[in-house]
């Protein structure tokens, strides 16, 4: 993510790195051009998929951990509680992210089994996986709470980018069980909007500035290294 000077307002902040998303990041990034393409086989696309059933189930911990973080029953903490809640579903099982990621798998032609959302042909944690939860991990635990909210926020805003491109590639390629992604267009959405109201709170203080600056470019950071690793996986197949 590249930032030549301090953006001015949170609304510079966020359209810098949409930007930087659309071109830089998911404009090239090889595993979303090697989506667009369709040059990948249908073993490559199942293992990056089955890969990425492990790095999606990281999520919920991750939440766990910025819950463990943020101040108690502050907008924050309840927006974390919130977006866990949502992953499983706000209660329905049938509804949880894992649940319906699950199905897409199975749709791919991945053995699930019943109670389970990691696909049987790839049972251990991949590299790339681990290098993601190491990389996430690491960070939340030493960064000081405006770079925190920034990370989220930025995460959040990358939802539905994410999502969307990988739906229409799956379509392209035949696939329909693809509930997820759309869950993840609409609701990353939602969240996005719900972020940016925390982020405002953070922004007004400018000593938070650069901070925050710090968990945009982090989330940035980790996550094309994810896809970039995800994408060097699947071609091993």
């Amino acid at each position: 993510m590249k930032i030549n000077k301090l953006p001015r307002t949170k609304k510079e902040l966020v359209n810098l790195f949409k930007r930087d998303v659309a071109t830089s990041y998911i404009g090239r990034n090889p595993f979303f051009e090697s989506l667009r393409e369709r040059s990948y086989t249908k073993k490559q696309l199942q293992m990056a998929f089955a890969a990425f059933a492990h790095y999606r189930s990281l999520f919920s911990i991750f939440l766990g951990q910025m819950i463990l973080r943020l101040p108690i029953e502050t907008e924050e903490w309840g927006a974390a509680g919130l977006n866990l809640a949502e992953e499983y579903g706000y209660g329905k099982l049938g509804e949880s992210h894992g649940i319906l990621y699950a199905n897409f798998l199975r749709s791919m032609g991945l053995k699930v089994k019943h109670g389970f959302i990691i696909a049987e042909e790839l049972r251990k944690m991949p590299k790339c996986a681990e290098n993601f939860k190491r990389r996430f991990v690491g960070f939340i635990a030493r960064a000081p709470l405006p770079a925190i909210i920034g990370m989220s926020a930025a995460y959040e805003l990358l939802d539905s980018p994410e999502a969307k491109p990988q739906r229409i590639a799956l379509q392209k390629y035949g696939f329909r069980d693809l509930r997820y992604f759309t869950e993840h267009e609409v609701e990353g959405a939602h969240f996005s909007k719900y972020n940016a109201g925390q982020l405002a709170q953070y922004w007004h203080n400018p000593k938070n500035r650069k901070t925050i600056i710090l968990g945009f470019r982090k989330i940035y950071e980790i996550q094309d290294k994810f896809y970039r690793e995800l994408h060097e996986f699947a071609m091993s197949f």
